[in-house]
């Protein structure tokens, strides 16, 4: 094997076992038992939201340069600071510590059901001690999870979803329980994170890519884009085929069912008791390698914040920390307070990440700030109408309400669009006439 395909399966394997986590192995199904017969636009609706553009977003990032300083500089440091403060609340209070919630009540519990209370003490305190193991050895994350448990990982994926075609628990024949499966799927991968953790984690792709020599930009796009291949390959098969037996357990399971319950349900179903064994060790690998890239991620950007006065190593600690006391209340208190937050930053991390891609074609920083501002706005009242839902906020806005849901698309859950193209030629209007203002003065007072 050349060592320009070794690398790039490495890199693939790592960046799909960073991605494939806690809410990767339990929201399938869910988004499938919603979809019914019509999976296949739920699978499209997934893979774009959910695998398609958390991995270009790395390859945006590497096109901009390094960091997602490089990427979230036409927009302004004041950007950056906000994204990265979210970010850093989101990873140790929300994306880390639910895949520690997950491995246990889907993982640990799902094989071992009749467990004392404090064990999910015990099994969250050696969880999170083993990610702060793996986090320590910083330069050798990326090898760590791509050599060696991602392939573990992906064995046993690949065999539930195999067995879930060869011998299926049912067969998808319900209208489902939404009127649009594509955009209740795009939606619903929100609360994966993965879009937010691809901007994040980026830094430390292209950092080990450039550690295995390759120092030209065009060299680490190569790798960076082989890489993307291997990933979204591996989670679409995996996805499409979870989603697919969360559709065939139709009738088996009631709509309302818990997320982490139905996966479990249904693997239960398809493979006995046996394959709750093969599913344990599958999701406590899956969390585990997302919360080593989590972790990572939120202790390189907290020592960035701070100047270096909070190492690596001490940021890393207190995540985990945290972690373990946040998990420690369950996956669905997590999974209710999360959809705001994730309703807030999702429009501008969309955005931003198809600025970076055509960089080159819309170079002007006051577009960036156009689009960048106008998905905020509607972020922010996703958000805001969103904790309305939950029974968090009981404001009434009737004309607000009325005014965005005049708005295209914003029927099917995607108000940000059209506001967000308007921003950016917005944007670039103003920024043209303002250049062209600065320019013209020192000429005329020359004159």
């Amino acid at each position: 094997m050349n060592k320009i395909l070794k690398d790039s399966l490495v890199v693939g394997f790592a960046v799909f076992a960073v991605f494939f986590g806690a809410g990767n192995m339990i929201f399938p199904p869910g988004i499938g038992l919603d979809s019914g017969a019509h999976w296949m636009p739920a699978v499209a609706g997934l893979a774009l939201s959910g695998i398609a553009i958390p991995i270009l977003s790395i390859i945006a990032t590497a096109n901009m340069g390094d960091s997602f300083s490089d990427i979230a500089r036409p927009v302004g440091t004041w950007f950056e600071k906000t994204f990265m403060t979210c970010g850093l609340f989101i990873i140790p209070f929300i994306t880390t510590p639910r895949t520690g919630g997950v491995a246990f009540e889907t993982g640990f519990q799902g094989v071992f059901p009749d467990l004392p209370s404090w064990s999910v003490y015990v099994f969250l305190i050696v969880y999170f001690g083993l990610t702060y193991l793996f986090v320590n050895n910083k330069s050798k994350i990326v090898d760590y999870i791509g050599q060696y448990l991602t392939p573990i990982l992906l064995a046993i994926l690949l065999f539930i979803v195999v067995m879930a075609f060869i011998r299926p628990i049912g067969v998808p024949v319900g209208d489902g329980h939404v009127e649009n499966s594509f955009s209740n799927a795009f939606i619903y991968a929100y609360q994966l994170g993965d879009l937010l953790t691809g901007l994040a984690v980026a830094s430390i792709y292209v950092g080990t890519i450039t550690e295995k020599g390759y120092t030209l930009k065009k060299d680490k796009m190569k790798i960076m884009r082989n890489a993307a291949v291997v990933a979204f390959v591996g989670l679409f098969v995996v996805y499409g085929g979870l989603l697919y037996l969360g559709a065939c357990s139709e009738k088996l399971f009631p709509a309302d069912i818990d997320d982490t319950a139905l996966l479990v349900g249904v693997v239960r179903t398809l493979l006995g008791n046996g394959g709750m064994v093969a599913l344990g060790i599958a999701v406590i690998l899956a969390c585990l390698t997302t919360s080593i890239g989590l972790t990572a991620i939120g202790a390189d950007f907290f020592e960035k914040m701070t100047k270096g006065k909070v190492s690596f190593k001490t940021s890393s600690f207190i995540i985990a920390i945290i972690c373990v006391v946040q998990a420690s209340g369950g996956v669905n208190k997590i999974i209710q307070w999360s959809a705001p937050v994730f309703l807030f930053m999702y429009p501008m991390a969309i955005v931003l990440t198809i600025l970076g891609l055509l960089r080159k074609f819309i170079p002007s920083d006051a577009a960036w700030k156009g689009a960048i501002i106008t998905s905020m706005v509607i972020g922010a009242y996703d958000a805001f109408n969103a904790m309305r839902g939950n029974g968090i906020l009981t404001v009434s806005t009737p004309g607000l309400d009325r005014l965005v849901a005049s708005i295209p698309f914003a029927d099917v859950g995607f108000t940000w669009i059209v506001p967000c193209i308007l921003g950016t030629i917005v944007g670039a209007v103003i920024g043209h006439f303002v250049k062209k203002s600065g320019s013209s003065g020192p000429e005329e007072r020359a004159a």
